[in-house]
């Protein structure tokens, strides 16, 4: 049985060679354009081979991990198409647009058939990759009782780190950069604990340099990643505070609630009328004030124990709740 990384490296090794493929073919064309046509079949032909490859792949992997589909899934059906569902060609013609754009811009015609070339092997990559990616979500939707874990492969940004091993349904989206490289693992829905891909700091290549701070000093790495996501920029673009964690049932709202507690304070919360939420009406949203980011907290000109402190108070740091509390006293 195949493991997640060992079933991603057949399939980038899928995606390269018919990326090296279409890169010959390309090739051919000089710097001519007008010659497109004579190559455009065949270097269709090439992907959409790739393409069902890839998604037999990945069917042959659920039933691997999972059991039988309950319908037959046509691999077939994930040739000749690109991702956002557009034919194929349309997609692999977009090189000659590139290229005609490139033209006159001040580089030589060498220089704009090599670019458009890399950005057609990518292309090319992508498509198979999403062939496959593709051809396995609906392997898990057709089979019985189960789910799939997202299976994050490394290096990653942070944005898919945060998400290695969390267990999704079979019938939620695939949400992915471009080029990304997560993958589906097929489980069933009453086995979803106890994967992940391990992901560790020094494994992700976006993070910021105070971000790796907080981390390294204890801070939980999903809260430090997370709080990104309710960002308020400053005038140089850097984050200055979030609101992200600051909902009642956020984790920085549960520590500056319990710090109160212990010394008397009173935590002022903001409420909103969101209207109707699910069978609640007119459902209400309590927040705290807006938390500062590690960045902020890292600019002040203060100690190490100082910023362990702020970064407890401010729901960087978890663990047993009054103790965080405490430390963040």
């Amino acid at each position: 049985m195949a493991t997640p990384a060992v079933f991603y490296s057949e399939q980038v090794r899928l995606a390269d060679a018919a990326a090296l493929m279409a890169a010959r073919q390309w090739e051919k064309l000089g710097s001519d354009l007008d010659k497109w046509p004579a190559i455009a079949g065949r270097l269709a032909l090439i992907v959409s081979g790739a393409q069902v490859r890839a998604a037999s792949n990945g069917i042959t992997y659920v039933e691997d991990q999972v059991g039988p589909p309950v319908a037959k899934v046509r691999a077939a059906a994930f040739g000749g198409w690109a991702s956002d569902g557009m034919p194929l060609d349309s997609l692999l013609y977009g090189s000659v647009v590139q290229s005609r754009l490139k033209f006159g811009s001040g580089m030589t015609d060498e220089q704009v058939m090599a670019f458009c070339g890399n950005w057609l092997s990518m292309a090319v990559q992508q498509q198979v990759l999403d062939a496959g990616r593709g051809a396995t979500g609906v392997a898990i939707a057709a089979t019985p009782r189960t789910g799939w874990i997202r299976y994050v492969h490394t290096p990653c940004c942070q944005s898919c780190a945060v998400l290695a091993g969390k267990f999704f349904k079979w019938n939620a989206g695939f949400e992915r950069h471009p080029r990304c490289k997560c993958t589906h693992h097929p489980v069933s829905e009453d086995a979803p604990e106890g994967f992940t891909s391990g992901i560790t700091p020094d494994q992700i290549h976006d993070l910021t340099d105070a971000q790796r701070r907080a981390i390294a000093d204890g801070a939980d790495m999903n809260q430090v990643i997370n709080a990104y996501r309710g960002m308020t920029p400053s005038m140089r673009g850097r984050m200055i505070t979030t609101t992200e964690g600051t909902t009642r049932r956020g984790w920085a709202s549960y520590v500056k609630r319990t710090r109160a507690r212990l010394t008397g304070e009173q935590v002022a919360e903001t409420a909103k009328n969101v209207g109707q939420r699910g069978y609640i009406k007119n459902y209400v949203e309590r927040r705290t004030k807006a938390r500062p980011s590690p960045e902020l907290i890292y600019a002040q000109d203060i100690s190490r124990e100082e910023a362990v402190r702020l970064l407890a108070r401010h729901g960087y740091i978890v663990g047993d709740l009054k103790q965080v509390a405490r430390l963040s006293l």
